[in-house]
């Protein structure tokens, strides 16, 4: 069985941590005590595709599957959660 990653998740992986790096991960502390991520931000990950992503693309989703879920998840939090101790 190969659980490699397809070219494509590939590419998503690396555009869902870039993202995180470049745009979350800097304002982290804004974040936390804001509790509210800024709406630039917000914008910003509709843009790429991650909202909504278990919601069925007819209504705007991404519908992703558990597989794609776990990889936007795992580069998100990856990212986000490291700054938090900065």
């Amino acid at each position: 069985m190969d659980f490699s990653w397809t070219e494509e998740q590939e590419i998503w992986r690396r555009t869902v941590r870039d993202f995180a790096q470049k745009k979350i991960k800097p304002r982290v502390r804004e974040i936390d005590t804001n509790k509210k991520i800024p709406d630039e931000i917000i914008k910003d990950m509709a843009r790429l595709g991650l909202l909504a992503p278990t919601v069925s693309k007819e209504y705007g989703g991404q519908r992703l599957t558990g597989q794609w879920l776990a990889l936007l998840q795992r580069n998100s939090d990856e990212q986000i959660s490291a700054s938090r101790f900065l």
